[in-house]
Parts: C-alpha cells; structure tokens; sequence
C-alpha cells in the first residue's frame, strides 16, 4: 500500500491526523505527555518533505511562484513547527525572494486549547491554524522589490525574529536587521502587540539604528476610529548623506549647495503626535538642525480640512544654508529647496492652512536680521504671503506677495517696503559694495509668472520709489569730475585745491519700473554743491549690464563755495554723462561725458578764444567769427 502523507489523507478526507488531534484535544489535561506523543507520533508518521508539492500548488493557484529547493523538517521543542532551506518566490506583490532558512512554530498549549472535537470540521480551520503561529524566522535572506513606475530596491542580509506572537493584545519582541542602499545597514527593536478583536495595533519601545541614525518611540493605531498616537525621537540624520545615496534610485535629486559643509548633516526630532482620520490633529515637539532647535506646533482637523502650524526658535543660522559663494554667479541663481521645506505642509494639506514663523535673530555670513515674522495661508494651490516683518540694518522690512500654483504657469506678486536702511551696513553685506552711505528707503509692487528664477525676472512688470537721505559717496568727487570735465570743454578749469574724498549728496529720490527683465529708472535727482544732477536709465536683472545717463547742471559761477569757476557758457547749461557697466563689476562706475554735448562745447569754446585772438573783444566781430568757425567745424 501506498506510503501517503498527512496532507494527501487530508485532502482525501481520510485525514487520521485530523482524528489523532480530536483525541488529544479530548485529553488535554495531559498536555506535556500528550505533546511527547504527538511529537513522536508525527515525525515517524509524517514527512514533512510531502508539504513541498502541496505548497508549491497553493502559490501557483493565487498567482505566485513558489521554489522550495531544500529540506522541510517538523520542529517540536520548545515549540511544535516548520522550518524550510532555500525557499525561493517571484511575483509576489511586485517582490522575489530567496530565504536561506525559515522557520514557523505554534504553541502546543494554545494549538490544544482552540481546537476542540469539533474545531477541524469547521471551514475557518486554516484561519485558526495562522492564529495559532507562535513564531517566524528568517536567516540569510534576500528580497528585490520592483514597483511600477519606481527604480528597483534591494534588501539583504534580512534577518527575522520573532515569537510568543499574540493576536489577544499581548506583547511580544520583534528583532530585524537587514543591509540596503549599498551597505546601509538598519536594525530594529520593538515590542508589538496586536489585538485582533480590538482592531489595535501598538508598538512600544521601538529602536532602530539606521545608518548613522538613531531612532526611539512609540505608536498606537486604532482601527476603529482610524487614529495614530505616539512619539518619536530622531537623532543624526545626515541629510545630505540620504540625498546622495538616493541619487542612484532618482537622479532627479539633487544635493543642497550650502555656505556650510556642516548644513543638513545632523538633523533630529523629538515630537508627539496625535491623529484621527475624521477629526482632530495635534502635532508637538522641536527639531534639531545641525544643533539648532526650532519648536514645532501643529494643530488640524480633518473633518473641516483647517491646518494651523508655528515655527519659532530663538536664533537660527540661516546664512549656513544659503548656496555657496561658487553658486552665487548669476547663472546659478536659484536658491536651495531646503529653504522652503517649511512650505511643504501649506502645498500638501488639501484644505485651508496657516503658517507662522516667529524667529527671534536670523544670523547671516556679514549681518543679523532680528525680530522675523511671517504668517502665510494656503488653500487650493494659492500660498498668500499676508505679513512678512524684521529688523535689518537698523531699519524695517515689511513685504506680502502670493504665489498661485494652480495655474499652469506659477505667477507671483509680491510688494516690499524697506525703511530706515542704513547703507554703510547694508552695501558691505549684501553685495561686498563699499563707500556708499545714507539712509535708504524702498517701495515696490511688481508681479511676474514662470517656472524658474530666470523666467520670472523676464516677466516682471511693476513699479516703485525709493529714496535716500543724506548720502554719501566715497569712491568718487563728483563735483571733482565735473570741474574736470569743464576744463576739457574749454571752461575756466579747476581750481588748485585737495579735492576732498567722495561727494555728500544732497537727498536722493527716484522712480522706476519693471518690464521685460529690466530695471528702467525713470528719474532720479539728487545733487553736489551748486550741481544739480538728474539720471534716467536701464539695468539688465538677468545680465546685470546697466546703463545710466547723468544730467549735471549748474547753478552759479563756481561747482560750490569752495569749488572750481566755470565758464559763463557752461553755467545753467546740462551736461549729459553717460555710466555703463556691470553691477557684479569690481570700482567705480565707468561715466564719461556725452560725445554729441562734448563737440558742441569744444566748438562754441574754439570759436570764442579763436575770435578773442584774432579780432579783440568786439562782440559783433566776436559773433561773426564764432559763426563762421562754427560752420567750418560742421
């Protein structure tokens, strides 16, 4: 007679296994003994090497594929089960596997307490049979995950334990560790306990070691309302690190530029959180950039979709993170995305959200901008920028804008006020410019569209003021240059004297526009001594090339009380001096007198000292004369 296996008599429901059980379950108040007979009864009674066929059917029949390559052997002490070598499987879930060796055991105690006389007729035995698992282990396997539209990942080295597994709410350990990302190795620790009746799952006293990083906490899901709770505790995450690994999996990210090596390499969280699927949400705690603590306080509601969220934290070293000084050139203008991960809630909530952001001192490279804070609100792609205010340079900055993501171009308005700027401390810091002192105040209101930096200046349309009080400018006498220009123009020529450094402005005022990427100046007026000076212009924003045309005129027989004597024929007259050049460009701006008025005065002067030598000071001769020169010189 055929030597058949406990499964092939189960199917044939001649099942004597199924029999042999009903008796033990009948005597359980023998367990020890009955488990010695059992164990013995079935290892010579049962290959488990019959399972492979049976097995490999069942995965075939769901979908899977399913290689079980070595032995199957029973396992009874300290627990009744199974272990497996070289268990393989593809198309599971989009995975494949090799597991080196598993290994599932039951509980004898729970095994004889669930099944009753009666319990192996019953259609849910398989289900009872997986609730009776006790334990799972996996030694020296490997898994490749390959989900649709993602790059391929690959976890090795995967190593599984657990036992004393509960369905009743009761804890029992849990202990992986496996290697992916090319050597990165994770280990985790944790109590689990799952309450099947309850719809709970928690898990209590969670550590792992990912990489350089340390993570601790707690969570409790709720099935029946749908609800998160816990902690977390997040130490050394090495940002940059992450995104360099990760560029082998999504070349599309890129590494944050930053002033500082030290930026984004140790980031950390200590947070509470409670969340309910149809109500409230509350999110506590700080995070930790590269030892810089910032406060952190959410609070929501999924029912009316409200988000409120607050940043604060007394100083924070911004200018670490702003791009380095080989990324500053103006065709690597964009600033860093980690600049705007605080945004990151306001674009993903689908309802309507509020962010504040209260920084007591933000501490740049040359300068430190004081008492920041700005409020901004998001609801179906439109961020509103509504207040935005700080101390800089022993003025005020006050601006709002808005950025409307919904449309299929970005478009972005944005008005700023700056008042009080002191620019002895501003021009160093901000643009490495020296010399120029004054008082400075600023309004504009300009809107644009586009997808990058570039397009947006391109696109800039708006207007504005701006004035400055009692300026100085130390890199040149204007009213120097001027004298020198008359005398080249023929007039009385300087008069010997030490030029003072630089020039004191009277007050200046001026009004431009934004078109087409270019800043136009419309006027500007300002003046030096008895030199009255206007200016109109352009400045390029993408190239940075300017071109400004000056008006000097002046008011008197002398360029001041302790100036040069000018010529009768140049005084109440304009003099245009046209300055071109590059705001990146390292001196003085590079002015000359304007060549058409320069012919002008070199004839009228010619033809007056002409006349002078040759006919005396008669005025009627004198006339004649310059008109003759005059037309010979045309």
């Amino acid at each position: 007679m055929r030597n058949t296996s406990w499964i092939d008599r189960y199917i044939d429901a001649g099942d004597t296994l199924t029999r042999f059980f009903k008796i033990l379950a009948s005597a359980s108040g023998a367990v020890p003994i009955l488990a010695v007979l059992a164990a013995t009864y079935i290892s010579f009674t049962y290959d488990a090497n019959s399972l492979r066929p049976h097995l490999e059917e069942l995965a075939r029949e769901q979908g899977y594929t399913l290689s079980i390559d070595g032995d199957l052997n029973w396992i009874f002490f300290p627990k009744p089960g199974l272990s497996v070598k070289h268990v393989r499987w593809q198309q599971v879930e989009r995975t494949r596997g090799d597991i080196e060796a598993l290994k599932l055991t039951i509980d004898w105690v729970a095994a004889l307490e669930a099944f009753n006389a009666e319990a192996f007729d019953s259609p849910d035995v398989y289900i009872k049979l997986v609730g009776l698992l006790d334990g799972i282990g996996l030694e020296k396997t490997a898994v490749v995950w390959a989900p649709e539209g993602m790059p391929v990942w690959k976890f090795d080295d995967i190593e599984l334990q657990v036992s004393n597994i509960s369905a009743d709410g009761d804890a029992f350990p849990l202990t992986v560790a496996l290697t992916t990302l090319n050597n990165v190795q994770i280990r985790i620790n944790s109590q689990i306990a799952i309450d099947i009746e309850s719809q709970q799952f928690t898990m209590n006293n969670l550590t792992a070691e990912i990489d350089t990083a340390r993570i601790a906490g707690s969570l409790n899901l709720d099935a029946t309302n749908t609800s998160a709770v816990g902690a977390v505790n997040i130490q050394n995450v090495d940002i940059k690190r992450w995104i360099k690994r990760l560029q082998n999996y999504w070349p599309i990210l890129t590494i944050p530029d930053t002033a500082s090596d030290r930026a984004l390499t140790a980031f950390g969280a200590d947070l509470e959180f409670h969340f309910e699927g149809n109500g409230p949400l509350n999110l506590s705690g700080s995070v930790d950039i590269d030892g810089q603590n910032i406060a952190v306080d959410a609070r929501g509601d999924n029912a009316t979709q409200q988000l409120s969220m607050s940043l604060s934290a007394a100083q924070f070293a911004a200018g670490d993170y702003l791009p380095s000084l080989e990324t500053t050139r103006p065709q690597k203008r964009a600033p860093n995305a980690a600049l705007f991960a605080p945004l990151a809630p306001l674009l993903l909530w689908p309802g309507q959200s509020q962010l504040e952001i209260n920084f007591g001192q933000l501490n740049m490279p040359d300068y430190t901008v004081s008492e920041v804070y700005t409020r901004a609100t998001s609801h179906q792609g439109l961020i509103q920028v509504t207040s935005l205010n700080a101390d800089l340079f022993n003025g005020q900055l006050n601006a709002e804008g808005s950025i409307d993501l919904s449309a299929t171009i970005p478009q972005t308005r944005l008005r700023v006020g700056l008042s009080g700027i002191d620019l002895a401390q501003a021009l160093p810091a901000l643009d490495n410019v020296e010399g120029i002192e004054g008082i400075f105040h600023f309004d504009v209101d300009v809107q644009g569209r586009g997808l990058d930096l570039d397009s947006v200046l391109k696109s800039l349309t708006g207007d504005g003021s701006f004035t400055a009080l009692q300026p100085r400018y130390a890199a040149m006498n204007i009213e120097q240059a001027f004298c020198n220009a008359t005398a080249l123009l023929g007039g009385m020529g300087p008069t010997p004297q030490n030029w003072a450094d630089g020039t004191s402005l009277s007050d200046v005022s001026g009004e431009f526009q934004l078109e087409s990427g270019n800043f136009m100046l419309d006027t500007l007026s300002s003046g030096a001594g008895n030199l009255g000076i206007t200016a109109s212009g352009k400045v390029n924003l993408i190239s940075a090339d300017y071109r400004i045309r000056a008006i000097t005129q002046l008011d008197g027989t002398t360029s001041s009380s302790n100036g040069c004597d000018v010529s009768i024929a140049l005084q109440n007259r304009a003099i245009p001096f046209l300055c071109t050049g590059n705001l990146n460009q390292q001196g003085p701006p590079l002015c000359l007198p304007d060549g058409a008025t320069v012919r002008s005065a070199l004839k009228d002067t010619a033809a007056k000292k002409i006349g002078k030598k040759l006919f005396g000071t008669d005025k009627e001769t004198d006339m004649d004369v310059k008109q003759l020169l005059k037309g010979l010189f045309n």
